[in-house]
């Protein structure tokens, strides 16, 4: 009776005060009809006197300068450099790309006249570059490896020594990529009848040919994370063929269709990407049957018997389903078909000793929001298959691969469970937890939707998110450990995925899932969130816990990753 009382004593107050400010304004009216000086109207063209936002890009190894840019509604972005420990900051003009040099000496950017520029960080002195649209700093910063905005023209590859100043040209060039420890460039050289893949000693200026090709085109350069081992791709027409070459031992190996077939396989090799190991021993390709047939259709046929509609299905039988993943072993020559028609897709790591595939048709049509399947684990020398778990979501947020492939956290039955793929056993590491791990307000079609795992410590403990903290959960299900103390006062802590956005590696991890770690011993960034919006940054250490940086009802975001060096 109370709360009616006084809702009722709210509702008078609110029509009195409405009464009075409509009087106010129709008293008003005359006066206001009568001011010459009318304030201007807004209008959409007005948006271009300020910026829309400011995004923090790129920050030097040392911490010493910052890039960050002012995007604006209908002009080109400004970009800034500044110096964190003084008042020096420049603004320039870019077309987005840009970077700092691993050494901490020099900045380059591009400009939309395509122009390069390079900013000496010790003096501020800028070399200009004419006619690039990209390039890419060398592992010791030293070098640029910059490409014309032309290829045709006669120096479409530029290699500029900054320490001396001075620079080397190459005509036809087409794809290349810097060592990641050395001041080594692979490159491909292209013109009408043939093609040169070859290496550049940037520091010594030799120039070695590893390959030549006649009527065919080399493409997909990639280096393992060693350095030791790359690989590329030789097209002739629809033929495809796969090179290795060693550095160290300078050898060079290939495989084409006449090898693969030798296996029985009826495939030829596809142009989708290649994938190597890092200790250079498996190269992961794609394969296609030999006996397909070209699509001819001549108009859309809806089957209703398919269990997709037809724009999702022509796209799966066009895009995915024709190539299945096949692993080469570079040592022993062996083929090992890792998808088939039975389990078409795959989710791999190449540095891990297994990978997981699936049908994601098997139970199609649903009417669950996520497709479901039988996952399995195949293990990539003997090609022993064995089934981990039926009717188990697929999307990313529900499967993880640990950081070395020993392990597959799946979400099942509202708890997480850790396969072991050696002892092929699985554990419920949650249900000993009154903590829930499903976030039931989260699903609007009351599914089993969790809090989320944004992956694995080194050592391959899994990490989980309840709805305020953080765990780290042992394989085994016999440890865990909660490492942060939201709950209390109902603040969400979760892992920033922000300051790790220049992250290739972790990048291409994070899109498939397959084995994201982190270093707990260098420490994690972690994001702070209060149930009044109030939002912060706290940082955890395995030895020192979590350490609180700033947490107000303010609005902080855009970090990137220095805090390792400065805790």
């Amino acid at each position: 009776m109370k709360i009616l009382y006084y809702l009722g004593i709210m509702r008078g107050l609110y029509f009195q005060m409405l009464l009075i400010v409509t009087g106010c304004c129709i008293i008003q009216q005359p006066v206001l009809a009568q001011d010459k000086t009318l304030k201007k109207r807004y209008t959409r063209e007005l948006d271009s006197l300020w910026s829309k936002n400011v995004y923090i890009n790129a920050l030097s190894n040392d911490g010493q300068w910052i890039a960050f840019e002012e995007a604006y509604h209908k002009k080109q972005s400004t970009l800034y450099l500044r110096n964190t420990r003084g008042t020096t900051i420049l603004k320039l003009a870019t077309s987005g790309i840009f970077n700092f040099s691993n050494n901490n000496k020099w900045f380059a950017y591009t400009t939309p006249d395509n122009k390069l520029k390079v900013i000496d960080l010790s003096n501020l002195h800028e070399e200009v570059y004419n006619d690039i649209q990209s390039f890419s700093f060398s592992y010791s910063g030293n070098f640029i490896a910059a490409n014309a905005v032309k290829p045709d023209i006669s120096a479409s590859l530029l290699v500029i020594d900054l320490i001396h100043n001075n620079s080397r040209s190459f005509s036809n060039a087409g794809d290349c990529v810097w060592h990641p420890t050395a001041d080594l460039l692979a490159a491909q050289f292209i013109d009408e009848k043939s093609g040169e893949s070859v290496l550049i000693d940037a520091v010594e200026q030799q120039y070695k040919l590893i390959y030549k090709s006649e009527n065919s085109v080399c493409s997909d350069l990639k280096w393992t994370g060693s350095g030791n081992i790359m690989t590329f791709l030789e097209t002739a027409g629809h033929q495809h063929k796969i090179h290795i070459y060693d550095v160290a031992k300078e050898k060079h190996k290939m495989l084409d269709n006449d090898v693969l077939n030798k296996h029985s396989l009826n495939a030829v090799i596809g142009n989708r990407g290649l994938s190597i190991s890092d200790d250079g021993n498996n190269v992961f390709f794609y394969r296609k049957s030999s006996r397909e047939v070209p699509d001819m259709e001549a108009m859309e046929t809806w089957d209703t018997d398919e269990p997709w509609i037809y724009p999702q299905m022509k796209d799966y039988k066009k895009n995915e389903l024709p190539f299945l993943l096949t692993a080469w072993d570079v040592q022993s020559d062996r083929i090992l078909e890792i998808a088939d028609k039975e389990t078409p897709s795959v989710l791999f790591n190449p540095n891990h000793p297994y990978c997981l595939v699936f049908n994601k048709l098997v139970y199609e049509p649903q009417y669950k929001q996520f497709l479901e399947a039988d996952i399995y684990s195949i293990n990539n020398k003997s090609g022993k298959k064995q089934l981990i778990i039926k009717k188990q979501s697929i999307q990313p947020e529900f499967v993880s691969l640990s950081p070395k492939g020993n392990y597959v956290a799946y979400f099942n039955d509202s708890n997480w469970w850790i396969f072991n793929v050696k002892t092929g056993e699985s554990e419920n590491v949650t249900s000993k937890l009154k903590e829930a791990f499903r976030d039931v307000k989260g699903s609007w079609t009351n599914e089993n939707i969790p809090f989320g795992s944004p992956g694995w410590s080194e050592d391959e403990n899994l990490i989980l998110y309840d709805q305020y903290d953080i765990w780290l959960m042992d394989p085994t299900g016999m440890q865990y450990q909660k490492i942060t103390s939201g709950r209390t006062n109902k603040i969400k802590f979760r892992i920033n995925r922000d300051s790790r956005r220049n992250d290739l590696k972790y990048l291409s991890h994070f899109s498939k899932n397959t084995g994201i770690s982190f270093d707990l011993d260098k420490g994690i960034l972690l994001d702070m969130t209060g149930e009044d919006f109030s939002s912060g940054f706290a940082f955890f250490k395995k030895k020192t816990g979590v350490k609180e940086l700033c947490f107000a009802p303010i609005k902080v975001d855009e970090p990137l990753n220095l805090l390792t060096k400065i805790f």
